[in-house]
């Protein structure tokens, strides 16, 4: 077996309040993971088009319920980023067994490739994540609030497009 990608960053989510009043739980953007390149844009879920590389790269998503003390592994490619986020329940990540909790975004090196996660035997539920996995987009990044966007421009059209309801709506 390949060398085990270790654990970067352990973060918990924030829950914000946002759009009509709906509850969020947001890892991302978050000044914690500054460093972590994202790739996942959540209006393609399937296929990735890059314009550098005209070519198009495939992301990994999957969403696990684990039942307790189960081991799962899951192979990456070396030069994806990955990381996983707690639904429900409790787990250990990587070759050395952080614990995550529900809630909570656990970030891996790109220093090996298969990732390891395992469910807490001690746990009366089964451990719920969601493990994405993907290239880095290498674009500039810049953040505000909720938003992350390549240009200050972007930041501010998507500020405008916030306000003036242009953001979507889900009718209940």
């Amino acid at each position: 077996m390949n060398k085990q990608r270790k654990i970067t960053k352990i973060i918990d989510a924030k829950t914000t309040t946002e759009g009509e009043g709906f509850t969020v739980h947001r890892a991302f953007p978050n000044q914690d993971i500054r460093e972590f390149d994202p790739f996942l844009l959540l209006d393609e879920w399937v296929q990735l088009i890059y314009p550098q590389a005209r070519q198009k790269e495939r992301l990994i998503i999957l969403h696990l319920s684990m039942k307790p003390g189960s081991k799962f592994i899951q192979e990456i490619p070396l030069d994806y980023n990955a990381f996983t986020y707690v639904i429900r329940g409790k787990g250990l990540f990587g070759e050395e067994k952080k614990f995550a909790k529900n809630e909570q975004a656990v970030f891996f090196e790109r220093n090996g490739n298969p990732i390891l996660i395992f469910s807490s035997e001690d746990s009366e539920d089964s451990l719920e994540i969601l493990l994405f996995g993907g290239p880095p987009i290498g674009d500039p990044k810049v953040r505000y609030g909720p938003f992350v966007m390549n240009t200050e421009k972007e930041i501010q059209q998507a500020i405008e497009d916030y306000r003036n309801g242009r953001m979507g709506k889900i009718d209940f």
